[in-house]
C-alpha cells in the first residue's frame, strides 16, 4: 500500500508547507503533543495539522525517543504508532503510562479487534486505524484533552463500577454480550 494512502489526504487541502523533521516552534501557552511515528510523510502531515490547530508538536521516530520525549516535554497528549522500528508500540504505551497521565491516541495499521482491545486495555485513550483523516485526528486529540482536563488532578480515570444485577452505578442496565457479539440488556426494568 502506498504510504500516502494511509492518510485520507485531500490534495486540494494541503494546508501549507509540510513540516520537516524538526519540531514545531514552541508557542506561548500552547499544549504540546508528542507524535511517535516512524513514517516521515505521516508524521509530517500529523504535525502540520496539529500545528495548524495551535498545538506545539514534538516528533519522535522511534519508541525509545518517544519515551524520552514524554519525559522531556511532559506533553498534554501523545499520538503513538504501534509499528516502530526499535520496539513494539505496545511496550511504548506501557512505558508512557508509567510516566504520564497524558491521553494517548494510538494511530496504527493494526486494525484487528484483538489489537484495538489490547491497546485500549493497556491505557490508550483512543485508537485510530490507518488510513485516517488528519482532521479527525485533530478533533480526537481535542476531545481526549477536553475529557482529561475535566477530571481533577489525582483522580483515577475509571469506568463506573458494576453493581448488583448487572446495573452500572448510573442506574442504567449494563449490556451483556456473548462470544457471538450479540448484546442484550440485563436487568432492565428492575
Amino acid at each position: 500500500m502506498d504510504r500516502r494512502a494511509l492518510l485520507n489526504d485531500d490534495p486540494t487541502d494541503a494546508g501549507g508547507d509540510v513540516l520537516g523533521t524538526d519540531p514545531s516552534p514552541a508557542r506561548e501557552g500552547a499544549r504540546t503533543v508528542v507524535v511517535v511515528e516512524d513514517d516521515d510523510h505521516i508524521a509530517d502531515r500529523v504535525g502540520l495539522y496539529l500545528g495548524d490547530a495551535g498545538f506545539t508538536v514534538r516528533r519522535a521516530a522511534t519508541g525509545a525517543h518517544g519515551i524520552a520525549s514524554v519525559d522531556e516535554f511532559a506533553p498534554s497528549a501523545v499520538v503513538l504508532d504501534l509499528g516502530l522500528p526499535d520496539m513494539d508500540g505496545t511496550d511504548v504505551l506501557r512505558a508512557v503510562r508509567t510516566r504520564s497521565s497524558a491521553p494517548v491516541l494510538v494511530v496504527t495499521a493494526r486494525g484487528d479487534e484483538f489489537d484495538r482491545v489490547l491497546g485500549l486495555e493497556l491505557g490508550a485513550d483512543d485508537y485510530i486505524v490507518k488510513p485516517f483523516s488528519p482532521r479527525e485526528l485533530v478533533a480526537r486529540v481535542r476531545a481526549v484533552l477536553r475529557r482529561a482536563e475535566a477530571i481533577p488532578a489525582g483522580t483515577a480515570r475509571t469506568a463506573p463500577a458494576a453493581t448488583a444485577r448487572g446495573r452500572r452505578a448510573t442506574g442504567r442496565a449494563a449490556p451483556r454480550c456473548s462470544t457471538t457479539d450479540s448484546c442484550s440488556t440485563v436487568g432492565a426494568g428492575r
